[in-house]
């Protein structure tokens, strides 16, 4: 059974800031999403924030507060189901 890493933000789900390739560390350009299905399988996955560094054609999501972290959209993983918000540094069910 693979361990969760990151923040634990509530209802199972942990996130983890990723960086930009050939940018500064400090720059966040986006998060992977985890949690753990009922097998005891880790699903991760990863959400591009909308920041001028970030300038690919991948779906992107707007940050709304990086402190507590809020962004927009919804997070939907069409493999697995999980969906839902993250709403001022928490994760809100759909």
């Amino acid at each position: 059974m693979s361990d969760l890493r990151g923040e634990d933000i509530g209802h199972g789900v942990h996130v983890r800031f990723t960086g930009i390739y050939g940018q500064p560390d400090d720059i966040k350009g986006g998060i992977i999403v985890a949690h753990r299905h009922d097998d005891g399988q880790v699903c991760e996955g990863h959400v591009t924030f909308d920041v001028p560094e970030n300038r690919d054609d991948r779906p992107k999501w707007a940050v709304e507060s990086w402190e507590p972290l809020t962004i927009s959209p919804s997070v939907h993983n069409t493999g697995c189901g999980l969906h839902g918000f993250i709403r001022e540094g928490k994760w809100v069910p759909a």
